[in-house]
């Protein structure tokens, strides 16, 4: 009675576990999400942006900086 009480407890924790890692698995923190939508800050305009603040680069140098880096290529329009 004892085993089966202990086999059905670390049966349903290891289930529980595994549903945890699948939905955290494959998620990459890391780095900033892709995305196309020109409001939302890159890494690189979020650095730049903290550099000015600081006081590292000038406020007449912020955007010959940031046009390399907010420049949005053209697409073609989708049917």
């Amino acid at each position: 009675m004892w085993v089966l009480l202990f086999v059905g407890t670390a049966a349903f924790w290891t289930v529980i576990s595994l549903a945890v890692r699948a939905l955290f698995t494959g998620r990459d923190t890391r780095t900033s999400p892709t995305t196309d939508n020109p409001r939302i800050a890159s890494h690189t305009e979020i650095r730049l942006q903290d550099r000015l603040a600081r006081g590292v680069i000038a406020a007449e140098e912020y955007p010959d900086r940031r046009a390399p880096s907010s420049t949005i290529p053209d697409r073609d329009p989708t049917p």
